[in-house]
């Protein structure tokens, strides 16, 4: 008698739990969760937060608004994102969390595959495929490219582990509808996964006529072809007619466009060919376990020849055929992943699955032939777990560098944070890419609801674009070159010494703060002054509002209350207080006050009329308090509006 359904998803559902947990505390200590997100998990992370606020905003119409007007590059991670801030909250380790969902979507696969075993051979094989390298990155990373792969080797396995003429028109439109999702999963790889499934669903049509003659039908085939061709279509077309044109000049881009050579790694043919197997990319997702699945493949291959079942050894040549396929497409690709070859790794761990059962079968022959079955799975699992690793560790929570790393980010964006306080929106430009990167920032500011952009130009080395980027932004960070963990391979690294001159003598911006890195090499932040820049701190002064066209105004801030009081750091010459303000009440006065000292007492000349003041103040170098008080304002307790604001600034004197 079987295991019961329940029983065993219970217990996958305790694996996938335990597992995630496990990489994430790990992860925590030494892997991605140590820093900020980066590249790539952050890109996701930032869709997910976006869509996020769309769904709060403007409920699920607002979401599918937004998912119109701007498609994700990947709905699958984007989504997963969305759904893991919403239920988790805006943790950094929400997401990987939620990559919990594809370990069990894993597990049950495996289940599925396992017919025939028993409960204990079934847990004995989930153990198994966890020691997998692979399955710790489905989780340490957040991308879509491991379920793709799954997808994709899941959508393989159903084309050919039965004949496909005479089955089940259900079964069929299943596996159609795995493969659909496999190409939504990940678009941006959608030729290969098409490839993969064109190329199985041949192979499988091919061993149909060769184990069956009737059926070599045309109407038969045909008709089998439609029932997995259609339900893949409609899965991913919609998707397609939204994004298909940004799609198909995403691959242009990376495989023959301009930034092929960013990614394109250079070695030789050898080198190439077994990136995947003994290369970084078999070390990052086999690691040592590749000599055992390697022997687990050839147990395969010897049981299937003594066995001599016809059709089966012909599927079981198609199933390596297709795993070939799957490695030689991205072996001679010069760009290189180690999730490039998502798709290879998932058939190499379901092509184990397979072989495992067989032996667990297989050894069920006679008496004593099920716990021989059940030790010998056993055994295979100790050697496996004595083979597996975690994930390469990134760093150690107590190493100077870890802190550093942390401490700079988070002074720039305190730095940022504070400068932008009461404006209603900023514009960051990031002049290059590293550990400390816009996307990063973004996803800070995306967390903490501020209403702050961040962006960059990072594949690009024309010193015109980023001068057109800073006469568009409020805020530049640039670093001197040879600062710590900067990305060097991208073309904005190798220009950092003239970008950070190029801000430096734009006549519009004003060095804020700098912020050194562990080997002494500093980010600089600079501040385009605003109508109300200038100031370290202020209070009584509301956040921005406007522009109001129909009225005539610009951006605007209320001050309010009785009292304005504001923090200035001065230079070696003085500062200048700036003041574009109005009164709507008769009879306004205000009084300007510099440490306690009164400068000026001004009484507006019309209600609803802008006055402009300019006060130089003598202010040795140092911090400074401006008290700004009002002799009127309104009597609402939630908004007691005393003057409006165009400008009220702190410059340098001049």
């Amino acid at each position: 008698m079987p295991p019961h359904l329940g029983v065993r998803v219970g217990i996958c559902v305790l694996l996938a739990v335990v597992f995630t947990l496990l990489q994430i505390h790990y992860s925590m200590r030494h892997g991605r969760l140590l820093y900020a997100p980066g590249y790539d998990d952050v890109g996701y992370f930032n869709d997910g937060l976006i869509r996020l606020k769309q769904l709060y905003d403007q409920s699920v119409e607002g979401l599918v608004r937004g998912y119109i007007h701007s498609p994700p590059h990947t709905p699958f991670s984007t989504f997963l994102a969305t759904g893991a801030f919403a239920v988790f909250g805006r943790h950094d380790w929400a997401p990987y969390a939620a990559d919990g969902l594809i370990i069990l979507g894993l597990l049950l696969l495996v289940d599925f595959l396992l017919r025939g075993t028993t409960l204990l051979q079934r847990v004995l094989v989930y153990l198994t495929v966890l020691t997998l390298p692979f399955c710790a990155a489905a989780v340490a990373e957040f991308r879509p490219d491991i379920a793709c792969g799954l997808l994709t080797a899941a959508g393989i396995v159903l084309l050919l582990r039965q004949p496909l003429w005479n089955g089940s028109n259900r079964y069929k439109v299943f596996t159609g509808l795995i493969f659909g999702a496999a190409i939504l999963v990940k678009p941006a790889i959608f030729p290969v996964t098409v490839a993969l499934f064109g190329l199985s669903l041949l192979l499988a049509t091919i061993c149909d006529w060769i184990s069956f003659p009737r059926a070599r039908r045309i109407e038969s085939t045909s008709k089998s072809w439609m029932l997995v061709i259609l339900p893949a279509l409609a899965v991913m077309l919609p998707h397609f007619l939204l994004a298909g044109k940004y799609i198909v000049q995403y691959i242009q881009t990376a495989v023959s466009g301009r930034d092929k050579a960013l990614w394109a790694l250079k070695g030789d043919t050898q080198w190439q060919l077994v990136y995947y197997l003994t290369g970084k990319g078999g070390h990052d997702m086999l690691a040592a376990l590749l000599w055992l699945i390697a022997a687990v493949w050839l147990v395969g291959a010897v049981l299937m020849l003594v066995e001599m079942n016809r059709p089966r050894v012909l599927r079981g040549v198609a199933f390596f055929v297709v795993t070939t396929a799957a490695y030689l497409i991205p072996a001679v690709n010069h760009m290189k992943s180690p999730f490039l070859a998502a798709a290879f790794y998932g058939l190499l761990l379901l092509g184990v699955v397979i072989v495992l059962r067989d032996l667990g079968t297989w050894f069920g022959i006679g008496r004593i032939g099920r716990p021989a079955g059940t030790v010998l799975l056993a055994v295979v699992l100790g050697m496996a777990a004595w083979l597996a690793k975690f994930p390469d560790a990134l760093g150690d929570p107590a190493s100077p560098q870890t802190t550093s790393r942390n401490r700079v980010l988070n002074e720039v964006y305190a730095a940022l944070h504070q400068a932008a306080a009461g404006r209603s929106f900023t514009r960051t430009f990031v002049t290059s890419a590293g550990e400390l990167n816009a996307e990063t920032l973004q996803y800070l500011a995306l967390r903490d609801s501020l209403p702050m952009t961040f962006d960059d130009k990072h594949r690009v080395d024309d010193l015109n674009v980023y001068r057109q980027e800073l006469d568009r932004v409020d805020f530049c960070i640039a670093s001197e070159s040879g600062i710590e963990g900067m990305i060097d391979w991208l073309p904005s690294t190798k220009i950092q010494d003239q970008t950070l001159e190029l801000v430096r003598s734009h006549g519009d911006f004003r060095q804020i703060a700098a912020v050194p890195t562990i080997n002494g090499k500093r980010y600089f932040i600079f501040e385009k002054p605003g109508p109300f820049s200038g100031w370290d701190r202020i209070d009584g002064l509301a956040p921005e509002e406007g522009p109001y066209p129909q009225w005539n105004l610009p951006v605007v801030r209320w001050g309010v209350g009785n009292t304005t009081i504001g923090q200035f750091t001065a230079g070696p010459g003085g500062a200048a207080l700036h003041i574009v303000a109005r009164a709507d009440m008769p009879d306004q006065m205000m009084t300007v006050q510099l440490d306690g000292r009164t400068l000026v007492t001004h009484r507006f000349s019309k209600p609803g009329q802008f006055d402009t003041l300019e006060i130089p103040l003598a202010a040795d170098s140092g911090t400074h308090t401006i008290r700004i008080n009002y002799a009127l304002h309104e009597n609402n307790p939630d908004r007691p509006m005393a003057v409006l604001y165009q400008k009220l600034r702190i410059s340098a004197s001049k």
